[in-house]
């Protein structure tokens, strides 16, 4: 009994942590599976920074580089995306769909196909987040990247991405 109660004044202690964040920036890693139209599925990493704008709603700001970790890329690029997330809290946790779109901007390199350069892109993704009251949270991220080939000549792709967080909130 002594147990029960003890697990249930800890879980009701956990969950009045509430998160009421207006500003989250973070960091994170992930994979972009280039597979079906370029060959390559690169590391990415970059930053992430957003503002509540509603109790439901978040304006967010991303900019990633691929690739990561001294590999490798025939078609490296930086990926810019400005969105929405909207999403719903319960104590520490969070559960957040996203629509962000924005473009790829391929580097010029000897292997690169000319009609690369700049592509549109929209990723529309689903995710969860966890909040400490040190005012730090993690954060996953999945999604499908919906990028438009067509001016290299490989019409849209869906392609998965997915990444992994860390950051502070205030």
């Amino acid at each position: 009994m002594k147990v029960l109660v003890l697990t249930l004044c800890a879980a009701g202690a956990l969950f009045a942590q509430a998160n009421d964040a207006r500003f989250e920036a973070g960091l994170q890693i992930g994979a972009l599976d280039e597979r079906e139209a370029l060959g390559e599925k690169p590391l990415i990493a970059g930053g992430r920074a957003g503002v509540r704008v509603w109790r439901f709603v978040s304006a967010e700001a991303e900019i990633n580089r691929f690739p990561i970790g001294g590999a490798i890329s025939n078609f490296p690029a930086t990926e810019f995306l400005f969105g929405a997330r909207l999403a719903y809290n319960t104590g520490p946790f969070g559960l957040f769909a996203t629509v962000r779109p924005g473009f790829l901007r391929f580097d010029d390199t000897s292997f690169k196909n000319p009609a690369l350069g700049t592509l549109r892109e929209i990723i529309l993704g689903v995710g969860l987040a966890g909040y400490s009251r040190h005012h730090i949270f993690v954060r996953a991220d999945f999604g499908d990247a919906i990028v438009d080939y067509a001016n290299a000549g490989y019409g849209v792709r869906h392609q998965f991405r997915g990444t992994f967080g860390l950051g502070v909130w205030f």
